[in-house]
Parts: structure tokens; C-alpha cells; sequence
């Protein structure tokens, strides 16, 4: 009877039934991360293209369950909730009607370290189950890393209809088979930016390369670092677009000319917008056409730079600090050297930078010398 319902309110309106579709499940608030998480960025990759890319190999048809359109860039269609503020049991509903299929793969947009592999193995437990459901150590179902047969349906119009909305309810009324993964870590999903860097930490990729990214770094204070950066911008800006960023292990206020791009408790990135006599604004009278400033706790750079690299627009980038080589393998690395290298600097040697003399404050970097580098860049 069950299967004759869901024909009924579903196959009439539409004969064409795929045998797997995959659902990723993107229309959260994101409020504990502070903005989209399903657009965050990690390791290079937007946290809702690692859900997408696991289910896509086992998928006949994709879409991704959201309210805002702008997720249609990533070429799935997107479709939004029929219940309004349900939850993603309600995204299940909406998707599962407008994409009739035999079996769905589930996923939500938070969770990178779910491979094609779990999807694979939850697809081949589902047999004649209605659910099969990845489930931790001690007992607790992820009802949102599942693969569900298409008679699910009408239990999650009954509970929506209820106004049950939470998505574990659903598997009390239907036949489940629960595993295991070999990896439990797969199934940690990211909800606050700690999360994304505990991610980044226990799971590190190599440093990307970043081959126009030139860094400058300097053995203390008033060794000329932002006097050699104005000197490489003046003359890097008459050949390509500049973006200056300064990197500040300090949290200091800002003035009025700066614009708050994103900020959280790890770190904050501004706009300078005048040509003032700080750092970023001497950077934008050099020539910048833009320039950055990041106040950054130390342990965070990696997640910092993720997040400024979309804002870098493929420019020449001049970073007037080494605070993200940790982060990123610039094209250059720039050590401005005034007097001895102290011991809390000399691990900047292990990164094989340029030294640059500085004996007075300005460093001996003739403009023939920054010419000549840039031609090779």
C-alpha cells in the first residue's frame, strides 16, 4: 500500500524514474559558523564540492537541496523546501518529489571526510531495507549520511505534515540497516569555524602553491619590510593588477578608512579605502589596486588563507609579512635582514627564502634587481 500511495502522489506527475539520485543538503542557516558554511572554503575546495564530488560517481542525476539559487553554479538543479523552516527532513521531501528514483543518496554539505567509499557501501547494505544509515561507535544514527529507498516518502510527508521535523524521527518508522565506517572521523561534520580548523589541523594537506604570491618577512621591528613591499608594488603595478595584504599577529582597532570583510573569533580581514599613511594605505599610494589587512590569531593560517584566497582575484599578490608561509608556498619568500637573525626567526631559514640586506632601514633590493625577478614570475 505504501508503494501504491507514493505512486500515486508522486510518479503520476512525472513517469521518468532514475535509479539513484543523490541529494546534498545545503539550505541550513550556518549560524554557529557566521556565514555559508556550505561555501567555505577548505583546503582549496568549497566544503559543498566535497559532497558533491563523493556522490556524483554513483549518481544518475544530482541536486541540491537550498533556498538561494546561487547554488545553481555548480551545475545541479536546486530546489527548495515545500515546508518552510522543517529543517532538512523538509529539503528530503521537496527533492525526493521533484526527482522520483528507486534510491536516493543523502548527504549534507558539511561533512568533507565522506567519501564516494561510505556512499558506495550504504548504496550496496540498502537492499530490500528502507534505509541504510551510517551510524557511530556508540550507537548514534547520522539519518543525513544515508541512502533511503523511495518508499520513505510517505513517512516524510506524514511527519512534516505533523510538524515532527526532525530527521532521526524518520528512522523509527522505517526498516533500517545501521553500519559502521571504517573511519568514524568520516562522519564529523563542520558547524563553527573551530571545527573547520581541528579539520585543517588533524587532516593537513600539503601548502598549496601559490605561483604570483611574493611574501616579505623581516628579522623585527623597522627593518624596512614595508618600504621594500611599496618598492616591489610601484614597479609590479605597471605591468599587472597588485593586491598588497598585511599580516598582523595583533588586534588593534581600526580607522575609519578601513572596511570589514569578514570577521570571527580566529581572525579579521579589512579593506583599506584611503591613502592614509599606515602600511595599507602607503601600499595603495604605491600602487596597490588593492590592499588587505589581516589581524590573525597565531595556529590559524591556514583557515585565513583559505578564506582570503577567493578575494584575491588572481593578482599579483605582495604579503608584507610571512604569517601565512605556513599556509602557502609563495613564489618568492623575502627575508628583510637588519643586524643578527634572532632565534624565534631563524626557523624562517628551513623556507629557503631571499635575504635582503637591510643595514639602515631600507633594504639594498635595487628596482633592476625586482625587474628582472618579476619578468621571471
Amino acid at each position: 500500500m505504501v508503494a501504491s500511495v507514493y505512486t500515486r502522489l508522486i510518479f503520476a506527475e512525472n513517469p521518468i524514474m532514475h535509479k539513484v539520485t543523490g541529494i546534498i543538503l545545503a539550505g541550513g542557516k550556518s549560524s554557529r559558523f557566521g556565514s555559508n558554511k556550505a561555501l567555505a572554503v577548505l583546503h582549496g575546495k568549497t566544503l559543498i564540492s566535497y559532497s558533491l564530488e563523493a556522490l556524483h560517481p554513483l549518481c544518475e542525476q544530482m541536486v541540491v537541496s537550498a533556498s538561494d539559487p546561487d547554488f545553481a553554479r555548480f551545475g545541479f538543479p536546486v530546489i527548495p523546501d515545500n515546508f518552510a523552516q522543517a529543517g532538512p527532513l523538509s529539503g528530503l521531501e521537496a527533492c525526493i518529489k521533484a526527482f522520483p528514483s528507486e534510491k536516493y543518496l543523502v548527504t549534507g554539505c558539511d561533512t568533507p571526510l565522506a567519501g564516494t567509499l561510505i556512499f558506495q557501501q550504504l548504496l550496496e547494505a540498502l537492499g530490500d531495507h528502507d534505509a541504510a544509515v551510517m551510524s557511530t561507535t556508540d550507537g548514534r544514527a547520522e539519518p543525513l549520511i544515508a541512502c533511503y529507498s523511495n518508499r520513505v516518502y510517505p513517512w516524510i510527508l506524514k511527519l512534516l505534515t505533523e510538524g515532527q521535523y526532525k530527521a532521526s524521527e524518520l528512522l523509527q518508522h522505517i526498516d533500517c540497516k545501521y553500519l559502521l565506517p571504517e573511519n568514524q572521523d568520516s562522519l564529523h561534520n563542520i558547524n563553527t569555524l573551530a571545527d573547520m580548523e581541528k579539520q585543517v589541523q588533524k587532516y593537513p594537506f600539503p601548502r598549496p602553491k601559490a605561483p604570483k604570491l611574493l611574501m616579505i618577512t623581516g628579522t623585527g621591528r623597522d627593518c624596512g619590510k614595508t618600504w621594500l613591499g611599496c618598492e616591489i608594488i610601484r614597479i609590479a603595478a605597471k605591468k599587472e593588477a597588485v593586491t598588497a595584504l598585511k599580516v598582523s599577529p595583533h588586534f588593534h582597532p581600526l580607522n575609519e578608512g578601513m572596511k570589514i570583510l569578514i570577521e570571527n573569533e580566529f581572525f579579521i580581514l579589512s579593506q583599506e579605502t584611503t591613502m592614509s599613511e599606515k602600511d595599507s594605505g602607503r601600499f595603495l599610494q604605491a600602487g596597490a589596486q588593492t590592499s588587505l589587512y589581516l589581524q590573525l590569531r597565531p595556529g590559524f593560517e591556514a583557515l585565513a588563507y583559505q578564506a582570503i584566497k577567493p578575494l584575491l582575484n588572481d593578482h599579483f599578490v605582495v604579503c608584507e609579512s610571512g604569517g601565512l608561509f605556513k599556509a602557502a608556498e609563495p613564489e618568492l619568500l623575502i627575508l628583510v635582514k637588519r643586524g643578527e637573525i634572532p632565534a624565534n626567526k631563524k626557523h624562517i631559514l628551513t623556507y629557503s627564502p631571499l635575504i635582503v640586506e637591510s643595514p639602515d632601514g631600507r633594504p639594498a633590493a635595487s628596482a633592476m634587481w625586482i625587474e628582472d625577478w618579476l619578468k621571471e614570475v
